[in-house]
């Protein structure tokens, strides 16, 4: 079975959260948290050795985030493993209503 570096990267995610956390974030990581006056249970992180899958480093893996901005990250790769950096997306625009002196009276959908 071949696996693609998306899947690679996602089993690699679901072993280091599946794993008990790391009481102490390492110390120049706990400097700058403290120096930046954030507060230790608002931080999460997982850092895995590529070639073992190991974790090198954690702080609080198992605790629930909101994804925010980070997933586009997994997103981004899993798609340009998948589809290529050449592939381009074809969006359509329909309507659904009329057109009164340039104005859509109804929907538009993307």
């Amino acid at each position: 079975m071949t696996r693609t570096p998306a899947a690679a990267l996602a089993c690699c995610l679901f072993l280091a959260l599946s794993r008990p956390a790391h009481c102490v974030p390492p110390a120049p990581v706990a400097q700058a948290i403290a120096s930046e006056h954030i507060a230790s249970p608002a931080v999460s992180f997982v850092v895995l050795d590529v070639e073992s899958g190991e974790i090198a480093a954690s702080f609080n893996p198992g605790t629930p985030r909101s994804p925010a901005s980070t997933i586009k990250v997994v997103t981004t790769f899993a798609a340009l493993d998948s589809l290529g950096p050449a592939y381009t997306w074809h969006t359509q625009a329909l309507v659904q209503g009329t057109v009164v002196d340039g104005l859509l009276e109804g929907d538009l959908i993307l």
